[in-house]
């Protein structure tokens, strides 16, 4: 009986242990952007998988104290087309927040056409898929400008370079702002979420069913500058991916995304089995969500 109950004793100890572990190893990757060194501690898309380098600017504390500048090149997260992109991996389930103003380079809002900044969720690339082969799997939530310029929370889903995705615009909402930008992954399910600056709850944006992730992502940051030129002629119609991927755009396309990010933090989603069944089954409204999450970030 004793042996027993020492059994029992030791599987619970582990199982605790090994969920605080995993909590305290998710919450040690958040970045508060408090010290410049910090930098060194993201991957970048395009060093680990080999492309090329999309961005012009990535530096802390120089611009705004406390913020990360991210500033790309041209370049999108559409169907099977790049954009700039640092990260960090994660396996299993997770919430991630991070707060971001995304600003033109010389005016409050973007003056180009679906620039935007914020959150990628990504397959990592199979390198040993020779890359006009590499077909694209991601999830993004983002912030910036639609195509008519407006403020806009924008969310999209790429399965196999097949893209789906759905805009949020408010063209009464004039000069750029901080937005909270979050992501949520239970099983098969991602969901996207948002708080602007001054609101006290959060937005359910979408629900993504995306049984093809495999347990381990790339999770972190771009900055989405579609390729405009100055007569407003899209360069990605006439390219296709690997064409368009291998190169940095020309400067005749003008990027401008001029992103600070205030923070970027990883939490656990220790759940129970029953609430994650009931993400993954889609039976949850957007209020019981909201209430998972606010416990989450506790």
């Amino acid at each position: 009986m004793k042996k027993t109950l020492l059994f029992f004793y030791i599987i619970f100890f582990l199982s605790s242990t090994m969920i605080k572990i995993n909590s305290q190893s998710l919450k040690s990757l958040s970045d508060e952007f408090n010290d410049e060194k910090t930098i060194g501690n993201w991957e970048k898309f395009s060093k680990t998988e080999k492309w090329p380098d999309r961005i012009e600017k990535l530096e802390i504390g120089k611009e705004v104290k406390g913020n990360l500048n991210f500033v790309p090149l041209f370049g999108g997260w559409w169907e099977g087309f790049h954009g700039s992109y640092i990260y960090k991996e994660v396996t299993g389930d997770f919430l991630v927040i991070t707060k971001v103003k995304v600003k033109g380079k010389k005016t409050s809002l973007p003056t180009v056409s679906w620039n935007r900044g914020g959150i990628l969720i990504r397959t990592p690339g199979d390198i040993k898929i020779i890359p006009e082969n590499r077909k694209e799997n991601f999830v993004h939530i983002m912030t910036g400008v639609n195509g008519q310029k407006n403020f806009v929370i924008y969310t999209g889903s790429t399965k196999e370079n097949s893209y789906q995705w759905k805009d949020y615009p408010e063209a009464e909402q004039k000069e750029s702002i901080y937005v909270e930008l979050g992501i949520l992954r239970i099983k098969d399910v991602v969901i996207t979420f948002s708080k602007k600056e001054n609101s006290q709850e959060w937005k359910i944006n979408s629900r993504f069913f995306r049984g093809d992730l495999p347990q381990t992502l790339q999770v972190g940051l771009t900055g989405c500058a579609e390729p405009y030129d100055k007569t407003g002629n899209w360069l990605n119609s006439k390219y296709n991916y690997y064409n368009y991927n291998k190169e940095v755009l020309p400067s005749e396309y003008p990027a401008d995304v001029n992103m600070f990010v205030d923070y970027f933090k990883f939490y656990d989603a220790n759940l129970n089995e029953k609430d994650k069944n009931s993400i993954s089954e889609n039976s949850f409204t957007d209020k019981k969500l909201i209430e998972i999450i606010n416990l989450l970030i506790k």
